[in-house]
């Protein structure tokens, strides 16, 4: 293995599994009451180690709660802390809950909250999990009563925007999804868990593969060691952390890159496992580390993430400069060739004259993208291909300003220029082609303010 994670690794929080309970998406149990705007709530959250934190009031009591949506459970989990006992909480059940580890999980109790209240909202008769204190969970997260899953997801499009460090929470009808950069289809598996597609590399193989989401992963990914991804002969496992289940032991190691929607990542840490689930929890997941890179919406009524690349994204570029050309590509498998058969077609526009008009075909000479940016002082350039009307490819390239080494990405504004002319010349000849519009007639026939000269030759202006 070639790299160690910088993780110090002390409780896997993520997607527990709780027996009887509601995994399933949909509404959340309770009601919540908006205090403000009835359009958005807007929640601040700080981070603990590689943790989401926000801070609520229950029974006069302020607590601090992290986020995780590893499974979509209705339940808050309470680590059993000093706090717990002055929480108003109304005992019902034993149950055992198990999660990330190779154990039998732990043995808590069913719960009624009293009212939750955050910045903005007051979440109303919810149920939770209450742990015993001898457990220990309190001691990893001092100053931290639980955690909360599906409340937030379940009743409203939760957006995580790690550039202003807020939770807003849009009401379904009042969402703008095209704030986003782009968007990826989650599929809910019979846990309650999410998946998203996402393309791998590691150790020169490449594979497209589903990974499940987990705000509360510490790990930017993790995988399962099989025929594509395997360690060096002789490695030892180590151990990894600890998870509601118990020790979690595997091997560290680095993979060349990760694609997640339009975006690409390079040299990402991850860990890898030999079992796919350990305490029926998934060991495919993309975590935290990694996630924190866009600011994120999750639809769980439509069931689908959307994506922006925030600061924390222009920080891994600047790590690793030879990674700015930030791909999108899906469902290709000769993505690399096509990729690199666009950037070295680049032909200037002498060389197209000679073609055209001159027919010297033998003239027609292509150029590298990237060897003509810099040839002809272009600070930075974005590609897009579209195919039958849908977004198929793109990639930036170079940087934002030539005075910064802000680098480009998608979602870079870039003057239009000339492409609005191509643009318009399709729209005319499609409404042509639907018989609303005669290109032979008079311009100043369609214009209404602006009205064309008459040519000196008396001829019409037409299209």
């Amino acid at each position: 293995m070639n790299r160690k994670l910088h993780i110090i690794t002390l409780l896997v929080l993520s997607a527990l599994m709780v027996a009887c309970r509601n995994n399933n998406p949909g509404k959340g149990v309770g009601s919540n009451q908006l205090k403000g705007s009835p359009d958005k709530v807007e929640i601040p959250f700080e981070f603990n180690g590689m943790n989401i934190i926000v801070k609520a009031t229950m029974n006069d009591v302020k607590i601090n709660l992290l986020i995780d949506n590893g499974v979509m459970w209705d339940e808050l989990w309470f680590f059993g802390n000093e706090q717990t006992d002055s929480l108003g909480f109304i005992y019902g059940e034993d149950v055992n809950i198990t999660g990330a580890g190779e154990g039998e999980g732990i043995d808590s109790e069913t719960a009624s909250c009293p009212n939750i209240e955050f910045n903005g909202i007051i979440f109303k008769d919810q149920p939770a999990i209450v742990s015993p204190p001898e457990q220990g969970f309190y001691k990893m997260f001092p100053g931290i009563a639980g955690q909360l899953c599906g409340m937030f997801f379940k009743n409203f499009i939760t957006e995580f925007d790690f550039d202003k460090q807020l939770v807003v929470l849009h009401p379904e009808n009042k969402f703008n999804s095209k704030a986003f950069d782009c968007s990826l289809k989650m599929e809910p598996d019979s846990s309650g868990s999410y998946s998203i597609p996402v393309k791998i590399s590691f150790n020169n193989k490449t594979t497209n593969t589903r990974l499940y989401i987990d705000l509360g992963g510490i790990y930017p990914v993790s995988l399962v060691l099989n025929e594509t991804f395997q360690v060096s002969e002789g490695e030892e496992k180590t151990l990894l952390g600890y998870g509601a289940s118990g020790p979690i032991y595997g091997f560290e190691s680095t993979i060349d890159f990760i694609k997640v929607g339009m975006f690409e990542i390079q040299n990402v840490e991850a860990v890898f496992t030999e079992d796919e689930t350990g305490g029926g929890h998934t060991n495919l997941t993309v975590g935290l580390p990694l996630l924190m890179n866009f600011n994120l919406a999750f639809d769980y009524f439509k069931n689908v993430l959307y994506l922006k690349a925030n600061h924390n994204y222009q920080k891994t570029a600047e790590l690793y400069p030879d990674t700015g050309n930030r791909a999108i590509q899906l469902n290709s498998a000769d993505e690399d060739e096509r990729v690199k058969s666009i950037e070295n077609s680049l032909v200037d526009m002498h060389s197209i004259e000679n073609w055209l008009y001159k027919d010297h075909y033998d003239t027609l000479q292509t150029n590298n993208l990237q060897e003509q940016m810099t040839k002809l002082n272009i600070p930075g350039v974005s590609i897009v291909l579209m195919n039958d009307f849908k977004i198929e490819w793109g990639k930036q390239y170079g940087v934002k300003r030539a005075d910064t080494k802000e680098l480009a990405t998608g979602s870079t504004v870039f003057q239009s220029g000339s492409v609005t002319e191509f643009l318009s010349d399709i729209l005319v000849l499609q409404l042509t082609e639907q018989g609303n519009l005669d290109p032979d007639t008079d311009t100043n026939s369609h214009l209404k303010s602006l009205k064309m000269p008459v040519h000196e030759s008396g001829e019409k202006v037409t299209l």
